[in-house]
């Protein structure tokens, strides 16, 4: 295709097919589908996937486009051994590793309740801690522990 072979020539990169694709209705027929194949040299691909990070969807927002994120967190709160860590250093990494990790995908999606929530309990079940599969009494409400310092929280 013309205009793909004058943008690598233009940028000097090179776009490669194999990672590329292309989203067709689902009312298109399987010739038309094989045409754009054909010509561009690109597979076909369905909705949702992932573009730069952020889930690409169609209809109602699902919490399973969140899935990834949540994934993540948990890998990270695994690596990290709670009982060698303090309280304050517990809340540290809450307040700038974990919290970090959704900045970028909130920016462009907003959230259903349940992942925040779902996020809240990772977070705080990591703070107060865990024997096994049973969570340890947590002396403060989550959100108490949000408020800023000023008014008697931790500030996360």
């Amino acid at each position: 295709m013309k205009f793909l072979h004058k943008y690598e020539l233009c940028s000097g990169q090179l776009i490669n097919k194999s990672k590329s694709g292309f989203i067709i209705s689902p009312k298109a027929s399987l010739a038309r589908c094989s045409i754009v194949q054909r010509c561009t040299g690109f597979s076909p691909k369905s909705l949702p996937l992932n573009y730069l990070g952020v889930p690409l969807y169609l209809g109602k927002k699902k919490t399973t486009l969140f899935d990834d994120l949540i994934l993540k967190i948990r890998s990270k709160l695994v690596g990290w051994q709670r009982s060698l860590l303090s309280p304050g250093g517990r809340l540290i990494l809450i307040k700038h590793v974990l919290q970090s990790m959704s900045v970028y995908l909130f920016m462009a999606l907003d959230p259903p309740s349940t992942i925040l929530k779902k996020m809240d309990g990772l977070f705080a079940n990591f703070f107060w801690g865990e024997d096994g599969d049973k969570k340890k009494f947590h002396w403060l409400k989550w959100k108490s522990i949000y408020l800023p310092t000023k008014e008697g929280g931790l500030g996360c």
